[in-house]
Order: C-alpha cells, then structure tokens, then sequence
C-alpha cells in the first residue's frame, strides 16, 4: 500500500485535486483545505486502496466540504467506486462521478485493461457496456472483472447534470 499523497493546483474559483495511494488511518485527509472556492474536482483515478478506518476519514473529512461547493470526481478507480457504492457519505450531496474506470481482467496473459467511461454517456445505456473486450496486451477476450449492476449503482445516487 502507498501512502496517500494529495496534489492541490488552484485556478481560481475551482481546486483540482489528485488523490494517488491508499486512503487508510495514515492519510491526513483533514490537512487538505477547501476553502473558498465555488467547485473541487477529484481526480481519483490513482486511488489504489481503501480500508475501513480510510472510509470512516474520507466520510468524516467530505462532511467538511461546504454544501455550496460544486464537487465532481473523475478518473474514479473500481476501488474509489466500491466504496461510494457502499457507503452513504462518500460521495456528498453536491457531488457529481463525472467518468469512471472499469477493470477488464485477460485469463491468458493475467493482464488488466482499464477502459474509462464518461456518466453522462453511461446513465440509461448501461447494458451497452462491453462484457468483454481485446486485451491491451495479447488482444485475446478480457473480461469484465465488475459486477455490472452493482458496480453502477452510483449512477442513480448522484445528482444528474441538466
């Protein structure tokens, strides 16, 4: 596991941050300000671990986010995912998954292609996600390494972008 590190670039009114690591009971997530801005993207696409004292702080810390404050995530890896699946809170009230991995794992060659998938072209067509596709590596059948209807549940818990 990789001890969380957190990358914070300002542009004004938005605060881009990039998560990259485990988020467990080490990440000092109450050291990451946000503050006076009127949106936050999350780049959580390098999260690579959650345990359950990390849930309990990313709760605890996204609480902290004033309700106004426009939150979008993107990137969001399938462990990010299982968690804001589980877990009411995890993503606030204000936020919005904006794009998403899904994990394709290949048998043959024991290689995991990733595919990124945008929410908006998602919700409603979920059946038209690929149960298998050719792998990066040997072009063989990966196979999608998600339970589908589970793994997209956070698309009819976040807010819709009109």
């Amino acid at each position: 596991m990789r001890t969380l590190k957190v990358l914070s670039e300002d542009k004004g009114q938005t605060l881009f941050l990039r998560f990259i690591g485990s988020i467990d009971e080490d990440a000092a997530l109450n050291k990451v300000a946000v503050e006076t801005v009127k949106k936050v993207v999350m780049d959580v696409g390098e999260v690579d671990s959650i345990n359950s004292c990390g849930g309990r702080e990313w709760v605890k810390w996204i609480r902290t986010i004033d309700s106004k404050v426009q939150v979008d995530f993107v990137n969001c890896s399938s462990v990010f995912l299982d968690y804001a699946n589980m877990i009411d809170g995890f993503i606030p009230s204000n936020g919005t998954i904006e794009s998403f991995k899904v994990p394709y794992y290949c048998e043959t060659c024991d290689h995991l292609t990733v595919r990124m998938f945008d929410s908006q072209n998602v919700r409603g067509k979920e059946s038209e996600i690929s149960v298998s596709i050719p792998c990066e590596k040997c072009k063989k059948d990966a196979e999608i390494d998600v339970i589908v209807p589970h793994f997209l549940k956070f698309l009819n818990r976040t807010k819709k972008k009109v």
